[in-house]
C-alpha cells in the first residue's frame, strides 16, 4: 500500500497536476489546497465569487480498499479529516491535515500563530480516535524552525507539538526511518523561494505500526517543484 500526500497549490485537474499524482501510482492520495473535482473525499471553503474553492481532497486508487469519515470526530477545525481505511488485510485511521492559520488575534487579524494552535487542538479534540493504528500526515504549515518566533506561546509551538506525539509514541515517519532530527536542513517539502525551504509536510505514525508494517518515507521529487511550492511526501507499507 501506498499512501501520498501533497499540497497541489490549486488547479489539481485544471492543470492536470493530477497525473503526476497518477504517476507514484498511489494506493490512497491526500492532496491539499485542492478543488472538490477528481476527490471521493472533500472539505473545505468557498471563496468569493470568481474564485475557485479550496480544501483538502481524498482520493483511493485500489478498488480493494474503501475509505470513509469518520463523522463523530469532524469539527470547525480547519483542516483535519478523520478517514478510515479499509483493507483485505487491515484497517487503518488516518488523520488527513491541511492545516489553516485563520486564528484571529487581539486585534481582530489572522495570525500565523493559528497553524500550532490548531495543531494542538485536534490533538485535544481527537484524543478518543488516535491509537496505535492512526497516521496523521499532511501539510502541517508548521516546523521547528519556527518555534524562535514564539517564545510566548512555547506550549503551542512544533516543538511541544512532536513532544505531545512523542508521549503517544508517534514520530515522524520520515525522519525516523533516517535517523535524523526534525531540524535537518535536507529534508524539505516546501519552497518559499530559492533561499528560503523547510520540512512542513509530515506523516506521524506509532512506532509500533513503523516497525510492524516496514514502513518507508521518501520525499519525492524535483518535477513537483515545477507546478507547486511543495513535493510530496510517500508512504511505502510492506
Amino acid at each position: 500500500m501506498r499512501i501520498v500526500t501533497w499540497n497541489c497549490r490549486a488547479g489539481y485537474l485544471k492543470k492536470k497536476k493530477n497525473e503526476l499524482i497518477e504517476d507514484l501510482k498511489p494506493t490512497i492520495a491526500v492532496i491539499q489546497e485542492a478543488a472538490p473535482e477528481g476527490f471521493d473525499i472533500w472539505h473545505g471553503h468557498y471563496n468569493k465569487a470568481g474564485k475557485a474553492p479550496k480544501g483538502i481532497g481524498i482520493k483511493c486508487f485500489d478498488k480493494d480498499v474503501s475509505i470513509r469519515v469518520c463523522e463523530k470526530f469532524l469539527s470547525d477545525n480547519r483542516y483535519f479529516i478523520p478517514i478510515i481505511l479499509n483493507t483485505k488485510q487491515c484497517t487503518i485511521k488516518i488523520v488527513a491535515v491541511w492545516a489553516m492559520g485563520d486564528e484571529r488575534g487581539e486585534d481582530g487579524k489572522t495570525t500565523q500563530r493559528g497553524y500550532r494552535f490548531r495543531m494542538h487542538r485536534m490533538l485535544d479534540e481527537m484524543s478518543d480516535f488516535i491509537d496505535e493504528r492512526t497516521i496523521i500526515l499532511g501539510d502541517f504549515n508548521s516546523s521547528v524552525y519556527f518555534d524562535y518566533k514564539y517564545r510566548s506561546h512555547k506550549d503551542k509551538n512544533f516543538s511541544a507539538w512532536n513532544q505531545r506525539m512523542t508521549q503517544f509514541g508517534f514520530v515522524s515517519s520520515l525522519h525516523e526511518k533516517l535517523g535524523v532530527s526534525l531540524d535537518e536542513s535536507t529534508l524539505n517539502t516546501y519552497f518559499h523561494n530559492n533561499h528560503q525551504a523547510y520540512c512542513i509536510d509530515y506523516a506521524y505514525m506509532h512506532k509500533s505500526m513503523l516497525e510492524e508494517q516496514g514502513v518507508k518515507s521518501v520525499i519525492t521529487d524535483e518535477r513537483f517543484r515545477v507546478v507547486s511550492d511543495h513535493i510530496p511526501l510517500i508512504i511505502d507499507f510492506k
